[in-house]
């Protein structure tokens, strides 16, 4: 997505705990750009971001938005790599999300 506003997690409540809308249109245009992704978990995320936002808060809507009954729940994101190239205030940003399901891999606790 290029030439975007995005919204952050602090755009995500209006005074009460109910999503603003501009909130919920983001995460809707995101889930609909996922739903024809199929990664099986589990995954590894690589998120570009251009953004003036905090990360935590522009992370937070792209991570909402994908979860999708093709995409799944976040819970099976096992890598993410995220790299935030920041912007002024006032421009518009872009995202770019790169993602597969995770081979096998060395478990270290064992």
């Amino acid at each position: 997505m290029d030439k975007v506003k995005l919204v952050g997690k602090n755009k995500k409540w209006a005074r009460r705990p109910i999503t603003t809308n501009e909130y919920k249109a983001f995460k809707e245009e995101i889930r609909v750009l996922t739903k024809a992704v199929d990664i099986k978990a589990p995954q590894e995320l690589f998120i570009q971001v251009k953004s003036y936002h905090d990360i935590d808060a522009t992370i937070q809507v792209i991570l909402d938005g994908m979860e999708t009954k093709a995409f799944g729940n976040d819970k099976d994101i096992l890598r993410l790599v995220i790299e935030k190239f920041p912007i002024k205030k006032g421009q518009l940003g872009s995202i770019r999300v790169f993602g597969h399901t995770l081979k096998k891999r060395l478990d270290w606790r064992n």
